[in-house]
């Protein structure tokens, strides 16, 4: 005996609305508007960046040439937002961050976009981090519990710190291996040393 099962077309109807409905969610849960952070005069160049924070989305690069200006934008997801505060401490630029709106991280994935001149220091104490970095820096120390990260270039030194993580971590000629330091006992790791 074959016993065929039957679904009520309405039934098939609303299960293929509810998964566009996710789908769209999903879809929409990244940025929708970008904002500038206004950044105070320097008295003093600065040397390094550094952003503190509890979770975020970082997109950072350097430009080629040392004319390039320092950029900070933030672009906020529907229903959630993402706040960077400046401040100037003595050589040190500090960009503080505050999420706003809804915390859960499937839906709630602000960004932070920098742009910044080349050869500067950039220190990052984050929470929960995903980064995506490219350019040549100085020193560079990512200090964070889950991240994941992915480097593209050149550091003096290069510090990656914390209990899990996903990182892709491509230098180029610049960087010596002895001046890359990664302590995370959990990691799935990529790393290449460019010689040319």
């Amino acid at each position: 005996m074959t016993v065929h099962r039957f679904r009520p077309p309405f039934l098939s109807h609303l299960t293929r609305l509810v998964a566009i409905a996710l789908a769209a969610l999903s879809f929409g849960s990244g940025p929708v508007a970008a904002k500038n952070v206004p950044i105070p005069e320097f008295a003093s160049p600065i040397t390094a960046v550094w952003l503190i924070g509890e979770e975020t989305t970082l997109k950072l690069s350097n430009g080629k040439g040392a004319a390039q200006a320092l950029e900070i934008s933030t672009g906020t997801s529907v229903g959630c937002g993402l706040d960077a505060r400046v401040e100037h401490r003595g050589d040190i630029l500090e960009i503080h961050l505050t999420r706003s709106g809804l915390e859960s991280s499937w839906w709630c994935e602000p960004e932070l976009h920098i742009a910044m001149p080349p050869e500067l220091g950039l220190k990052v104490e984050v929470t929960k981090l995903v980064a995506d970095i490219n350019g040549a820096f100085g020193a560079v120390d990512i200090a964070s519990e889950n991240s994941v990260v992915n480097f593209t270039g050149d550091a003096e030194h290069f510090k990656l710190t914390g209990a899990k993580a996903i990182s892709r971590l491509e230098f180029g000629p610049a960087t010596k291996r002895e001046n890359v330091d990664v302590k995370v006992p959990l990691n799935l790791s990529h790393v290449s040393f460019r010689t040319e």
